[in-house]
């Protein structure tokens, strides 16, 4: 069967994906074709079948999609042993599958976990057992009227598979208590804390039996501990780095457990991701409410006056908090800073992370040379504090209003637009480079445009772009760049974006934040 070997994924060895009939290579956990890397973008390309043959196409991706080294703009058809590269990703396309290597398959036109649970069954797993536990959490996948109940229905699926159950609960990556979902007579911080570090380094699940148990028990002075335990590292982008703990008063744990309970974690992170409207699963209404207002203060006024220059800004985070950041500030007496940026993942940790970006920004500023220097101290200074696999977009533009001199850097964002006083788009074409925090050090570099009267630079989240309609289609950017040329003035501009995107969606509700700015040159 024809498949993609991935080369080099950071933290994997070379594997393979098989093609089935096509479908979307990207970020996004949902893709047909997952690779998480921050230069893929969420939908990166589309892989279709014609024939006996794959036909490759890039789907206006952010760093490109290319083929034996060139960058493709139209349908490009694979052939044996070609070279393909998502962003800095390399891969290589076969027609034939290797029996003795490890693959991934998930068709596009079957793109559910039952596809996972067919790989997962042949690594010896008993079937009836893995059914059991199957069927009950596809069915809370599944049936949105059963979500209000989940944690206890969680709990009861576990319970079948595990007899011995008697506590299920989720961890925040500190170890913090965040759900109970089964019993609860059993609480110990410090043990928490202690298997939520060590999940985040294992390969997705760590067990403990009673021996193992005893001088963990000794070392953290617990009065008491089960006689077996399970950690799972989750994979939600609402839960990002979090577990999922179970206990025992008697000894579950095998092989064929293990791959079982794997494959139930991957399952459980879409579960979570399906239910933010209860108060984000994690934080009350109450602090949900403060969290906003606080978020909202961070952020700039959206009405603020700059000589020479109109400047309107669009913000909709997909939660009631989000990872998408702005801002404006005065670098020099006749020059303005405009940042943008989007943190990898949304809801609380991403908009964490935000206000540690805008605090760092607001530090660095003021001594930057240029958007280049600004990004690449940024970089540094964050590399520290975002934890592994999280990253941030940004974009960097300076201005000065006088002379319509500008000068813009991107870490892994999405090129700005000009928007041209005769109502024109023009894609830049920048490359978007790295994003902040995916490696140690960043070589951003200025590029430089001359803003005439009522030109207009336009920055966006992938939020606009990406944004998909009930026929899960995206809004592209051909529609993005019809919206920006009906409406003057930077105002008119922002909202007839907005609008051109809520429009297309319809009731499908985004599944990412948005932001817009534009800066006008009057």
């Amino acid at each position: 069967m024809a498949h993609l070997q991935i080369l080099d994924l950071p933290g994997h060895a070379s594997f393979d994906i098989e093609l089935g009939e096509g479908g979307i290579v990207g970020r996004d956990s949902q893709s047909h074709y997952p690779i998480e890397h921050p230069t893929v973008s969420r939908q990166h390309a589309q892989i279709h079948k014609n024939g006996v043959q794959f036909v490759l196409v890039d789907l206006n991706s952010a760093n490109g999609t290319k083929v034996n080294g060139r960058k493709i703009s139209a349908p490009t058809t694979l052939k044996e042993g070609d070279s393909l590269e998502f962003g800095h990703i390399n891969a290589r396309y076969s027609s034939t599958t290797d029996p003795t290597r490890p693959s991934f398959a998930k068709s596009a036109s079957k793109a559910s976990p039952l596809l996972t649970a067919k790989m997962e069954t042949e690594q010896n797993i008993p079937l009836e057992k893995f059914e059991t536990l199957l069927t009950g959490l596809l069915a809370l996948l599944t049936k949105p009227s059963l979500l209000p109940q989940r944690g206890a229905l969680i709990g009861e699926v576990f319970h079948a598979f595990l007899p011995g159950l008697t506590q299920a609960a989720l961890l925040d990556p500190c170890g913090k208590l965040v759900g109970g979902i089964k019993g609860g007579r059993f609480f110990a911080p410090d043990l928490y804390g202690a298997l939520a570090g060590a999940v985040a380094l294992s390969d997705g699940v760590l067990s403990l039996t009673d021996s193992e148990i005893m001088p963990l028990k000794k070392e953290l002075r617990l009065d008491s501990a089960p006689e077996a335990l399970v950690c799972l590292k989750l994979e939600s982008s609402v839960f990002r780095n979090g577990a999922l703990y179970l206990e025992s008063d008697k000894p579950f744990f095998s092989s064929e457990v293990a791959n079982t309970l794997k494959l139930a974690a991957r399952l459980l992170g879409p579960l979570i991701d399906r239910a933010p409207e209860d108060a984000q699963f994690l934080i009350t209404n109450d602090d949900l409410r403060l969290a906003q207002r606080i978020q909202r203060k961070l952020l700039v006024p959206a009405a603020i006056k700059i000589p020479g220059l109109q400047v309107a800004m669009q913000y909709v985070p997909h939660y009631a908090i989000g990872g998408d950041f702005y801002d404006v500030r005065m670098v020099k007496k006749n020059e303005w800073a405009f940042i943008l940026g989007d943190v990898s993942g949304k809801g609380a940790s991403a908009s964490l992370y935000m206000a540690q970006i805008l605090a760092a920004s607001r530090l660095l500023l003021p001594n930057s040379e240029g958007p280049a220097a600004f990004l690449n101290a940024l970089n540094s200074y964050m590399t520290e504090v975002l934890e592994p696999g999280v990253f941030a977009t940004t974009a960097a533009v300076f201005i000065q209003p006088d002379k319509g001199q500008c000068r813009l850097a991107l870490a892994g964002h999405n090129p700005p637009l000009l928007r041209t006083h005769s109502g024109r788009v023009i894609d830049l074409g920048f490359d978007p480079g790295i994003p902040i925090g995916a490696q140690a050090k960043l070589e951003c570099k200025d590029q430089r445009i001359l803003l005439g009267k009522g030109d207009a630079i336009v920055l966006t989240s992938d939020g606009v772009e990406e944004a998909e309609n009930e026929s899960a289609e995206l809004f592209g950017n051909e529609r993005r760049n019809t919206a920006l040329e009906r409406m003057p003035g930077a105002s008119g501009i922002a909202i007839a974006l907005r609008e051109a995107v809520f429009s297309f969606t319809g009731e499908a509700r985004s599944s990412d934040d948005l932001t817009i700015l534009v800066i006008e040159r009057d």
